[in-house]
């Protein structure tokens, strides 16, 4: 039996609302609506079917993953990092939260880590100070999951293209379910 944690509460939520269209906007997504002139309202970016299946692959992931859940930064884009004196930084402390252990390699894999130069030093770095052994294909593709729907769900309120991140959620469901 797996336990709820708060993570899954807020990842089912956003499925609610991506399936409903009935968003609750965080202090990101206000911002950038205000910032960005947006006066459209968001839309439903899932139906009822694609809500269950995603659910559905979330649950099995957990399951066959066993992830661990510790603090990570959210946020992992170059400009929250600082290089001095031969090491690196993490300047956005903000977005330090509980998460999958690991949360933000989906967003440097999936963004700006596609090059496999730029994946082998991170790696590199990575094993000087942590181990990457519960990195498997379940766990990798977990990450991505969480990742993909937390990105769709802020996309859809700002009205910006999701469809990449609706293709990588409907391969993982076509190689899982």
């Amino acid at each position: 039996m797996q336990i709820k944690t708060g993570m899954d509460k807020e990842f089912y939520q956003k499925i609610k609302e991506l399936e409903t269209g009935k968003y609750i906007p965080y202090q990101k997504v206000i911002l950038r609506r205000e910032r960005s002139c947006i006066t459209e309202k968001p839309k439903a970016a899932l139906s009822h079917a694609e809500a269950i299946r995603i659910k559905k692959l979330y649950s099995l992931l957990k399951r066959k993953a066993k992830p661990k859940i510790t603090l990570n930064p959210a946020d992992v884009v170059p400009g929250n990092f600082r290089l001095r004196n031969g090491r690196v930084y993490l300047v956005d402390v903000e977005s330090v939260k509980p998460n999958f252990n690991g949360s933000g390699l989906a967003k440097f894999f999936l963004g700006w880590g596609k090059n496999p130069k730029r994946q082998k030093a991170f790696k590199s770095g990575y094993r000087s100070i942590a181990s990457m052994s519960f990195i498997n294909k379940a766990y990798k593709d977990l990450l991505y999951l969480n990742f993909s729907v937390t990105a769709l769900h802020f996309k859809a309120q700002v009205i910006r293209d999701y469809t990449g991140d609706l293709e990588l959620i409907h391969k993982l469901i076509k190689k899982y379910i």
